[in-house]
């Protein structure tokens, strides 16, 4: 049990990694374009490296929220089974104890 929290925790670092590089590059596409909705300001890739992660942005011009859920290499982790964070820096995860996943 305890090898498995280990590994479900470490796991959660491929989350993160997805968000804040996606988050950069939607934060210098806005820069070039003004808006994060913009037709050149879309996702390279909608899972992240690991695999353990699928990413989504919802956007306007002015703002956005990456989200990142864990899908089958990492769904038994229910306690920070969804990350997100917004244009704001603000980060939430789905335990309600942000600082626990992130």
């Amino acid at each position: 049990p305890t090898y498995t929290g280990y590994t479900k925790t470490a796991k959660r670092t491929d989350a993160k990694v997805a968000l804040m590089e996606a988050a950069q590059g939607l934060e210098r596409c806005f820069t070039v374009n003004n808006a994060y909705n913009h037709a050149d300001c879309t996702l390279d890739n909608a899972t992240s490296e690991k695999g353990y992660y699928d990413i989504s942005v919802v956007s306007t011009a002015s703002t956005f929220t990456l989200t990142a859920t864990a899908n089958a290499g990492q769904a038994s982790d229910t306690d920070c089974a969804v990350f997100n964070i917004a244009q704001t820096g603000v980060k939430t995860a789905t335990d309600g104890n942000d600082a626990n996943c992130w």
